[in-house]
């Protein structure tokens, strides 16, 4: 019933005004999903600040998008820095949500000063649009929750107790983790390796939408629960990631209505919303890699048969250096690893 409440009028608005309402729509989404899966207390301070930080991660990433040489750089940069915010693993979910709004600005093909204001405008809407609607319909937790008085005082305590640390105390994470030998920064650091890679090759063999390989790559690397992984996760992530791609591929060349690719995007975000804390990764992956690839599709749209196969070759692409990543950075070494520790056992 929120998520309708949310996108309803903005579908009925950007039909009559032929403004896209697509980023408002992400806004909002990702503001619900929060809602949903927040600790109980008081959220509003929090969920008005992280909606300001979407607006900023994207507003960042369209900028970037306009300095021609500095983007590979500057993108390597910006995703090594979301991805080792790992560091904070309470706020991870957040900073993917981040990752997804810089990821979407900086491939935009459209980029000016007047659009990235425009663009962040719509998602700073969004957010602001879902935060009055969980303040006037509070949310039914759809997940698991400690809803009793002791779980609740529970809460309050370690709310106070971190109210307690000092600012040295709360950027030890960050400052201890600045070492190649920490998990965190080689996780960074090969995410952002990889995804430059994928930028360099879109450049090299001229594809005309780099945007497929980053998002695939960004939805593969970008773990939702632990940056350690093992080969399970990193296969169903890749099966999701691929479904999803042929998914979007099949309704973009399919569809060429914005307000009806405007309308799905609507039904994969409302159904992501449900799927947010499965721990079926394929699944859960499917969805995001649909939502991402029709927000860069419906701004700029093209329907012919070579665009079809450049997507899925960047698809294809995205995958294999993802693939190439997980075995190179963690699951040989990780192999290795239990080899010896049997050898010394």
């Amino acid at each position: 019933m929120k998520a309708v409440t949310l996108v309803a009028p903005l579908i009925v608005i950007g039909l009559f005004t032929g403004h896209e309402p697509s980023l408002v729509i992400l806004g909002g989404v990702f503001i619900l999903v929060l809602d949903l899966m927040v600790p109980p207390g008081p959220r509003t301070r929090f969920m008005l600040s992280v909606s300001v930080i979407y607006t900023a991660t994207f507003a960042i990433g369209m900028l970037i998008s306009m300095v021609d040489y500095l983007v590979a750089p500057l993108l390597a940069l910006g995703f090594f820095f979301i991805a080792y915010l790992k560091v904070y693993p309470r706020a991870f979910l957040f900073i993917i949500y981040a990752g997804v709004f810089f990821l979407i600005g900086i491939i935009n093909q459209n980029s000016t000063l007047t659009a990235t204001g425009i663009g962040s405008l719509d998602v700073l809407i969004g957010g602001l649009w879902a935060i009055l609607l969980t303040a006037i319909f509070p949310s039914r937790k759809f997940f698991k929750r400690q809803t009793t008085d002791q779980s609740v005082q529970e809460h309050h305590q370690q709310q106070q107790s971190r109210a307690k640390l000092t600012w040295q105390d709360k950027f030890k994470p960050f400052t201890s983790n600045l070492s190649i030998h920490s998990k965190n920064f080689q996780y960074a650091l090969a995410f952002a390796i990889t995804s430059v890679i994928g930028l360099l090759i879109t450049q090299w063999f001229k594809l005309p939408e780099p945007g497929w390989v980053l998002a695939t790559i960004f939805a593969i690397l970008v773990p939702f629960a632990d940056v350690y992984l093992d080969f399970n996760r990193g296969v169903h992530r890749i099966i999701g990631t691929i479904i999803g791609g042929i998914i979007a591929v099949l309704i973009i060349e399919s569809i060429e209505d914005k307000a009806l690719l405007t309308l799905l995007l609507l039904l994969f975000s409302g159904i992501y919303v449900y799927v947010a804390g499965t721990k079926n990764y394929a699944f859960r992956m499917i969805f995001v890699t649909v939502m991402v690839l029709l927000l860069i599709d419906i701004p700029n749209p093209s329907r012919d048969l070579i665009s079809s196969l450049i997507r899925f070759e960047s698809i294809i692409i995205g995958a294999l250096l993802s693939i190439l990543t997980l075995f190179v950075a963690w699951i040989i070494p990780k192999t290795r690893s239990n080899h010896a520790s049997r050898k010394v056992g």
